[in-house]
């Protein structure tokens, strides 16, 4: 494929969408996979997403417009708490920020995992849902930080994440099959991005 030069803001990638749906409703291979994660899609068609640009495109294939717009508010503010940016989605470098930057306890938390994955959708009148208690909660009034990212990984949890890369290679070299067969890609006119 073609390499294209890295899409730096949001306003950039939705100038490319209407080349980048065409291409994938071409190919039903390249659909399916885009089912399991859009982002990995557009690296196999040559398009390189910048590093900073990523986690707000993840969060708006996600999730709708106005939650995406909440996580990225939130986001930044735990940023401006943390003093720094960091993968606020990666656990190492949350625990590197809590506890050797900002100092906080160790010893409540046990481990600083991502927070649960949205349970299955499957109706169970009978069964009530399980709450997620995030294992960070023990910290929530021992720092500014722990307010903004205690509600972004609330919201972050409530949707399924996007397939990892070694799952999206299994599908794609057809160790995985999907019970897709076909679909297609539609553009829908939208809020302009901020």
């Amino acid at each position: 494929m073609a390499r294209h030069g890295p899409i730096t803001t949001m306003e950039d990638l939705q100038r490319l969408v209407p080349s980048i749906v065409k291409a994938v409703n071409a190919d039903d291979a390249l659909m399916r996979r885009a089912l399991v994660n859009p982002l990995l899609v557009l690296e196999e068609l040559g398009y390189q997403l910048a590093d900073e640009l990523r986690p707000q495109v993840e969060r708006r294939v996600r999730f709708r417009v106005e939650t995406a717009h909440r996580l990225d508010a939130l986001a930044s503010d735990v940023f401006k708490h943390a003093g720094e940016r960091f993968d606020i989605d990666s656990p190492s470098a949350l625990e590197h920020v809590l506890f050797e930057k900002l100092k906080l306890s160790r010893t409540l938390v046990t481990t600083v995992p991502r927070a649960a994955p949205a349970p299955a959708k499957q109706p169970t009148p009978s069964v009530s849902k399980p709450v997620f208690v995030d294992p960070l909660e023990r910290l929530r009034d021992k720092h500014p930080v722990m307010t903004p990212l205690l509600e972004y990984r609330r919201i972050d949890a409530s949707e399924p994440r996007l397939a990892p890369r070694e799952l999206y290679e299994r599908v794609r070299s057809g160790d995985v099959k999907l019970p897709v067969t076909r679909a297609q890609a539609r553009l829908k006119r939208g809020p302009t991005p901020r």
